[in-house]
């Protein structure tokens, strides 16, 4: 994934993730995008994705804490439409 890819990534997953679920995603700023879209970018995954991915997070596994890349939304990417995606 390109950095400019990385910066959409985060964007896209802060952006909705506010929409979704206001109190429990930062502020998606810039600088705080592109941290977000660094570590989200570094798992083999489609953009396409990710809408997915926040949507299941903050409708099923929501809990009392702040999302974080690295385990709140990454592990919420069903791996059986990825595949799909690919073909």
């Amino acid at each position: 994934m390109t950095p400019d890819d990385q910066k959409i990534l985060g964007a896209l997953v802060l952006q909705r993730g506010k929409m979704l679920a206001p109190d429990r995603f930062p502020k998606p700023d810039k600088s705080v995008a592109e941290a977000w879209g660094r570590i989200l970018g570094r798992l083999n995954v489609p953009l396409e994705v990710w809408p997915e991915a926040v949507d299941l997070w903050a409708s099923e596994r929501i809990g009392e804490r702040m999302a974080i890349p690295a385990t709140s939304i990454s592990q919420s990417i069903n791996p059986s439409i990825i595949p799909l995606i690919h073909q």
